[in-house]
């Protein structure tokens, strides 16, 4: 009797495990169709097996068109798939891709891209995850390109008002030379004016010349130092430092590959960060040394620090701190990225005396 209590029990909880493993698979199976992100399955030679109706839409092809053919037939040929592969293999890959349809339209894509290992610790699949992430990227170019204009804008009222002293100098020495018989005074008037439109058109060349390269962003050879200066000066013009110390500290920089005008648009958001910190005045520090093979640009505010809870979030698209209406969070994002893409870094950290330092690093050139 015993016996057959524990063959009934036995059997009654394989039942139960088999039913259990039924409906595990019923809700996976759902979840795998119905699922609206793609999902392709490969074996171990990376060669498809199954993709789910999301991925089939996705890619403009069929399940028989994909079947057995490999998973980088999915990617665009631009992108570095050696690279991806290696991450995937190591510990998984995860990031923005070009993928490719199967008209030829490459788009861009959020994959994540796992190994799936047995009890052994061996690979028997590979699970690629991908979701079309084209109208988002499109509405970040326009945003971010939004997020320049407006500092184009801003800078623009500033400078219209530095223009007026200039201008008035102009309209004055000109109202004075009219009534001005001395050859010898009319002659000092006029070097007067020839100073006053050279300030003037010194002034109307950096905003031309801010504008026009934000938005071409053409990479050549530049030392941050001279970017550095240029952002402050322009920031200057705009009279945010009548509160503000400055101290400026440059060391001897080497030239980096880079454009001048993303550079200059990097230093301009973290100046501009560092002053709004500020805003019952404090010390702005400008520090730039060469730390072994990279430039590294130091700008220190003495305002309120960075409260612990954003820390995580602060280089994070449309992150701001600020009301509403007074930032898009795009600045510190726009930073990031222009600084990335010349290999360089940056980070930020608490002043021991009170404010936050932001640290930006670039590989020196090398011939």
């Amino acid at each position: 009797v015993e016996l057959f209590v524990d063959y009934a029990v036995a059997f009654i909880e394989e039942s139960e495990f088999e039913n259990y493993l039924s409906k595990s698979r019923n809700v996976l199976s759902e979840v795998f169709n119905l699922s609206p992100a793609a999902i392709v399955v490969s074996d171990q030679d990376d060669r498809i097996v199954h993709l789910n109706p999301a991925a089939e839409e996705m890619f403009g092809y069929s399940q028989e068109e994909l079947l057995g053919k490999e998973t980088s037939f999915l990617f665009s040929p631009t992108e570095n798939l050696e690279k991806i592969l290696q991450e995937r293999d190591r510990d998984g890959f995860k990031g923005e891709v070009m993928l490719r349809r199967k008209n030829g339209k490459e788009f861009w894509g959020y994959v994540v891209d796992v190994p799936v290992k047995n009890h052994a610790g061996e690979v028997e699949n590979y699970l690629l995850m991908a979701l079309d992430i084209t109208e988002a990227k499109n509405l970040q170019y326009y945003l971010i390109r939004a997020e320049k204009l407006a500092g184009i804008g801003i800078l623009a009222s500033g400078i219209a008002h530095e223009l007026n002293n200039p201008l008035y100098g102009i309209l004055g020495l000109a109202e004075a030379i009219v009534d001005e018989n001395d050859v010898e005074t009319i002659h000092q008037y006029a070097n007067e004016i020839i100073e006053y439109a050279r300030e003037a058109a010194e002034i109307v060349k950096d905003l031309a010349g801010y504008s026009y390269s934000s938005q071409m962003g053409t990479a050549s050879t530049v030392n941050p130092n001279t970017a550095l200066k240029n952002a402050l000066k322009m920031i200057s013009r705009l009279g945010k430092l009548k509160n503000i110390k400055v101290v400026e500290d440059y060391g001897e920089l080497e030239e980096i590959n880079a454009s001048s005008s993303e550079l200059q648009q990097v230093f301009v958001n973290l100046i501009t960060n560092a002053i709004d910190a500020m805003p019952n005045g404090g010390t702005l520090t400008l520090k730039t040394r060469q730390v072994g093979d990279f430039d590294e640009i130091r700008i220190s505010d003495t305002g309120t620090g960075i409260p612990e809870k954003y820390k995580t979030h602060i280089f994070e698209p449309f992150f701001t701190t600020k009301p509403v209406g007074e930032g898009t969070g795009l600045g510190l994002y726009i930073c990031y990225r222009i600084v990335n893409k010349y290999k360089g870094s940056i980070d930020f950290e608490d002043n021991p005396e009170g404010g936050t330092t932001f640290i930006v690093r670039f590989p020196v050139k090398r011939d």
